[in-house]
């Protein structure tokens, strides 16, 4: 992974001193396609981790309505002056 430092030092190596990109990639011991890739962006861009699957995926919906189905049979029944300002989005049940 490329960080900021080594980032820095690929954009050097090219402006001050004159390197190709093969060439910074064997002085930093890199694949030439990355040094090339690095030397394309203006700019440092981190790296987004990527989206990975909970083990509570598939329970996500249940554990959602057991925490929040409490909730709003209380604001019905107790307050229910206040239930008709409880009206959460869509996305709040299926999150």
């Amino acid at each position: 992974m490329i960080d900021y430092q080594l980032f820095c030092r690929i954009k050097d190596l090219k402006q001050n001193h004159g390197l190709t990109s093969s060439q910074i990639a064997k002085e930093l011991s890199l694949d030439p396609r990355t040094v090339a890739g690095c030397l394309s962006r203006d700019r440092f861009l981190h790296r987004k981790p990527a989206k990975r699957a909970s083990k509570l995926d598939g329970f996500k919906n249940d554990i959602i309505r057991s925490t929040y189905a409490p909730l709003c049979a209380s604001l019905t029944s107790e307050n229910h002056k206040f239930a008709s300002h409880f009206n959460p989005p869509l996305s709040f049940w299926h999150t």
